[in-house]
């Protein structure tokens, strides 16, 4: 079936600089790249460490390229329509339109769906895949939704409080809380690899209820940086039921 018009290129308007319409550069490949051999731009042999992700200046230019392959891909749609469309004009214009086309273009046009539908198939993959590579992304979901730690998951919680101290971060922490002790006690906190005096002010409340654990611990606003770790025993029993740290920063 011939037609009067072409589609243009992927990467290009289709228009006619002469016309004065305004055109793109034309894009760095013409179609999206689904390589499936697990590598990166930077890692090509794909031998780095597979949970870090690709650096987020490549994962941008993956995102751009996936868009541009996108809007290309648009473009080509729309020029191969407009150019089918101009055919079927034609030829309805001439008297030379026959029965017969009708079914002919008919096909033609759910073909063209067909491939589309591949088409923006592969580039959504291409997309999910460019986005879920973003270390930026994975550093929010994390934040946004963070592990539970094996102590939440055995029905005990454990939170902490450093008095609002903005040099001190207390550590997460879990503990045995199988011999469900009425109180907790811990060790002085020792620096690891130093000899600044020893954080004392540690208070535990247990709270068996609701099965939770908080602890407060005060640093004086004169201690030395460095991180400081103790021993957590229960009470009554004096049973080692795990171990409480945080680092104090300079």
């Amino acid at each position: 079936m011939a037609t009067t018009g072409k589609a243009p290129e992927r990467g290009a308007t289709g228009g006619d600089a002469g016309g004065g319409r305004r055109t793109r550069p034309a894009l760095s490949r013409t179609a999206p790249d689904r390589s499936t051999s697990g590598g990166t731009e930077t890692d090509p042999a794909g031998a780095g460490d597979p949970g870090r992700g690709s650096p987020a200046p490549d994962t941008l230019r993956d995102v751009e390229q996936v868009i541009a392959d996108a809007v290309a891909l648009g473009y080509s749609v729309v020029g191969d329509n407009l150019a089918h469309g101009r055919s079927v004009a034609t030829r309805l214009s001439q008297g030379s339109y026959k029965l017969n086309h009708a079914a002919d273009d008919v096909t033609s046009a759910g073909q063209r769906l067909l491939k589309l539908a591949g088409d923006m198939g592969r580039v959504w993959i291409d997309l999910v895949g460019a986005v879920a590579r973003d270390p930026d992304l994975h550093d929010a979901l994390r934040r946004e939704h963070p592990q539970p730690s094996p102590g939440a998951r055995t029905g005990w919680t454990f939170t902490s409080d450093a008095r609002g101290n903005r040099r001190v971060r207390i550590l997460p922490y879990t503990l045995d809380m199988s011999s469900a002790p009425s109180d907790l006690a811990c060790s002085e906190l020792a620096i690891q690899g130093g000899s600044c005096p020893p954080i004392t002010g540690i208070s535990f409340t247990v709270i068996p209820a609701i099965r939770h654990v908080f602890v407060v611990v005060d640093v004086p606003a004169s201690q030395g940086a460095g991180h400081y770790l103790g021993t957590v025993r229960a009470i009554p029993g004096n049973k080692v039921v795990g171990t409480l740290s945080l680092e104090v920063t300079a």
